[in-house]
């Protein structure tokens, strides 16, 4: 049980002073605004039944997480190695005890096998309720404009990045550890790959009357911090040539920290180096993803890969760079990658490669309307509009009708 912490419920209540100008929808980085708008206009209109269904399911999913929280790395029960809670510390998914030593040390890896003991170490799940919680709670408070959302999500904010008592310290030397052989390691980073959104998430809460100038100087400080971290780090420097989805969503979630904080060469810069990287060498002729289709869980990284390489292109394109066209040597690019899997979420094909799980078609599903709309490809969109993902997930675009997603 996550303790509560007193001034987070204070911060709720208390309307602050000091509120910044709001940064403007203008100013995100993934999420697209002009998509957001549209919503937002139809819902003030009352023009849309099917928006106004879902809006209210997305209320609904918004009340249940005001309960939620507050989240923060010192309250583990685990110590990492620095002896400071504030470091955030997390286990190896595939590594297990080798049952031919007394000790089960050194572990070894089964692939796509997650041992359970993962679970053991809070950060990494706490993390995830928390960004999970912010981002229904900034989409709501966004469509709504109750302040009652966006409160609860500037305080899960402020617990987690900027509190002195509970705050998480801006690096990940100690993520995703294997027993017996390191205290920590380069995938560890993939662990804040939600991070991607973050800067969008403050930017759709900046107009809220809980929000302080202090907290937008606060953030550009952590995710600054943290973004030099991901770059000068030995972690780090691993991570970005490692050469499957781990180096796609290191550069994916690491533009957006440097956008945010005002380091737009950095950013620039990772872009440029991301490219080869990502856009050359993870794409083949055919549009398949050659480094996740060698894995035991193809379809799982097959598709996550795909996301980071969708928002890798949202974050290149805020800096000028247009990667929805690029071709690579093999004459493939992200239209072709995304044609490859649709097929197999719509039923049309059989997944022919190694799936040791049970293949989950909705995990397709928020690319497809991604694609949809940089491609103005109907199909992509009926095909993700079939798609449920009975994970209690909100994805904008579905209130988003075709019209809406028809490029002015």
């Amino acid at each position: 049980m996550i303790k509560k912490n007193v001034v987070f419920w204070m911060l709720l209540s208390i309307p602050f002073l000091g509120i910044s100008q709001s940064m403007g929808i203008e100013q995100l980085i993934i999420l697209e605004a002009d998509v957001l708008e549209g919503i937002k206009s139809k819902t003030a209109s009352d023009q849309d039944k099917a928006i106004s269904v879902e809006l209210k399911q997305l209320m609904d999913r918004a009340d249940e997480k005001l309960t939620e929280g507050p989240f923060s790395v010192v309250n583990k029960t685990q110590v990492p190695p620095s002896g400071d809670k504030h470091d955030y510390i997390s286990m190896g998914t595939y590594w297990w005890p080798d049952p031919n030593t007394d000790d089960g040390l050194p572990y070894i890896r089964k692939d796509g096998q997650a041992n359970p003991e993962i679970y053991e170490y809070q950060d990494q799940w706490v993390l995830e309720e928390m960004m999970n919680a912010m981002e229904v709670l900034a989409m709501a408070y966004y469509f709504t404009e109750e302040e009652k959302y966006g409160a609860h999500a500037i305080a899960l904010l402020h617990t987690w990045f900027l509190d002195p008592e509970t705050r998480m310290n801006p690096n990940l030397n100690f993520g995703q550890r294997i027993p017996g052989i390191t205290e920590g390691r380069r995938s560890g980073i993939i662990d804040t790959r939600s991070f991607v959104l973050l800067p969008d998430l403050i930017t759709l809460l900046s107009t809220s009357s809980h929000w302080q100038s202090a907290y937008e100087g606060g953030m550009k400080e952590w995710l600054g911090s943290y973004g030099n971290w991901l770059i000068t780090s030995k972690h780090g420097k691993e991570e970005a040539v490692h050469g499957n989805n781990h180096s796609t969503w290191y550069y994916t979630q690491l533009i957006p920290m440097m956008i945010y904080s005002g380091q737009l060469e950095k950013a620039d810069s990772l872009v440029q180096r991301g490219i080869p990287m990502i856009m050359d060498r993870m794409i083949a002729e055919d549009g398949g993803q050659p480094e996740e289709l060698g894995r035991t869980r193809t379809w799982d990284y097959s598709t996550m890969n795909l996301k980071a390489m969708l928002y890798f292109a949202k974050g290149s394109e805020y800096l000028g760079r247009d990667l929805w066209e690029y071709k690579n040597e093999e004459g493939a690019g992200l239209k072709e990658a995304l044609a490859f899997l649709a097929p197999y979420a719509n039923g049309e094909k059989s997944w022919e490669y190694k799936q040791i799980l049970a293949l989950d078609p909705e995990k397709l599903k928020l690319s497809l309307h991604l694609g949809a709309f940089k491609y103005q490809n109907e199909d992509f969109k009926k095909i993700a509009d079939k798609l449920n993902t009975g994970r209690g997930e909100f994805i904008y675009w579905d209130l988003a009708g075709y019209d809406l997603m028809r490029k002015k």
